[in-house]
């Protein structure tokens, strides 16, 4: 290979920095396209403890960067409430602090960035050519897509996601006094007949409280009016509030399955985070993904193992994302003792101890969905019990 060319990172969002970081930190030149180096993003911003664990460097930054959400109200869609206390807070970071971070570390690790989009990708002779608004051409050894699910790029596998594979989202980031909940309190809210949800995640210096659905499902509008109507009815002044509207990853169990993430032909190329689709079906989350992609292909790629990213990402992310797909439709539209599975959730949470332990877990990424059934099953029983025993007393 070209050895002496660098490797260029087209996104400097989280995927894409962690992968710059990684590859400079290993000797390989990286260069990071990214037009807009600190940035805001229309979504919750919330790192779990999973991934806390994984990227330390980020836990060194609360609670002066993020702000450490500690609880958690359920709602379900007939109103029914529970509150889950987080025993591992999720951080909730600003974007643009969180991608000005991740960038500031790739720079001291001496990755380039590049404070301009690519204008186009063109596989030629040594590498790749990626063409800029302004100079001559960069010759690049291998490329990464790490710039978000809807960039299109000339790459040998198509992307991951088709029409039918994305949520609507619409909010609002809004002043954290604004809101009626204690400032370490997520809020979320199911909807009668949405496949999505409502949420509040509170940030240091504000909130961003939004809702999300299926594509195709009801246009942004109605969307956006069924979040409003909820903030009124909680007494949250939200004119004047700045207005995100965005579109989420939510990829199939069949495409996930059938995507190709990299590899070494007929020049080395690899698609990271949300542009490889990388995103829980059910919560829409994928900070986690975004920031482990990134680092898996930093560990195969230092090794010059161009195949190896694809193999990594099957094992460790797309059986837990398939598993996760795989339980989407059951969470939204399935029943379980004769109620919606949301309204028992939120039932069996109200009432045991042991259930609201398992919510916890999967809050914090230690409880994962291609082992959540044999759990859920092993404890049933006890549950029941706790649930019985509750509903007496009250």
């Amino acid at each position: 290979m070209h050895g002496d060319l660098p490797i260029a990172v087209i996104g400097g969002g989280p995927a894409g920095a962690v992968a710059a970081y990684g590859l400079a930190a290993a000797g390989l030149p990286a260069v990071v396209f990214e037009a807009r180096p600190g940035w805001e993003k229309p979504c919750g911003g919330g790192l779990t403890d999973k991934a806390l664990r994984h990227f330390p460097e980020l836990a060194a930054h609360l609670p002066a960067e993020a702000n450490p959400a500690r609880e958690c109200e359920l709602v379900s869609p007939a109103g029914r409430r529970a509150l889950l206390p987080l025993d591992r807070p999720v951080a909730i970071f600003p974007r643009r602090r969180l991608n000005a971070l991740l960038l500031e570390r790739a720079a001291a690790a001496g990755a380039e960035i590049a404070a301009e989009r690519a204008r186009a990708l063109i596989p030629g002779a040594r590498g790749w050519r990626i063409e800029r608004r302004a100079g001559a051409p960069l010759q690049a050894r291998a490329v990464v897509v790490a710039g978000g699910a809807r960039a299109a790029w000339p790459l040998p596998a198509p992307p991951p996601l088709t029409a039918g594979d994305w949520m609507a989202t619409a909010g609002y980031y809004l002043p954290l006094e604004r809101l009626p909940w204690p400032r370490q309190r997520m809020a979320i809210r199911f909807l009668p007949g949405l496949a999505g949800y409502l949420w509040s995640f509170p940030r240091r210096d504000h909130a961003s409280v939004g809702v999300c659905g299926p594509l195709g499902g009801e246009p942004t509008a109605a969307l956006r009016r069924r979040l409003e109507h909820w903030l009124e009815q909680a007494g949250v002044a939200w004119r004047g509030g700045d207005f995100y509207a965005h579109l989420l990853p939510a990829p199939t169990r069949g495409r996930l399955r059938a995507a190709r993430f990299g590899g070494a032909a007929p020049h080395p190329w690899a698609r990271a985070g949300d542009a490889a689709g990388l995103v829980d079906p059910i919560t829409g989350e994928g900070l986690y993904y975004a920031l482990r992609s990134g680092a898996l292909l930093a560990e195969a790629w230092a090794q010059e193992d161009w195949d190896g990213y694809h193999a990594r990402v099957q094992r460790e992310l797309v059986s837990e994302l398939e598993a996760g797909a795989a339980l989407a439709h059951r969470f939204y539209h399935g029943r379980f003792l004769g109620a919606a599975v949301l309204e028992r959730m939120t039932q069996f949470a109200q009432r045991s101890a042991r259930f609201r332990r398992l919510l916890a877990d999967l809050f914090a990424g230690a409880q994962g969905y291609a082992d959540l059934g044999p759990r859920l099953w092993r404890q049933l029983l006890p549950t029941l019990g706790e649930v019985a025993l509750a509903g007496g007393r009250s």
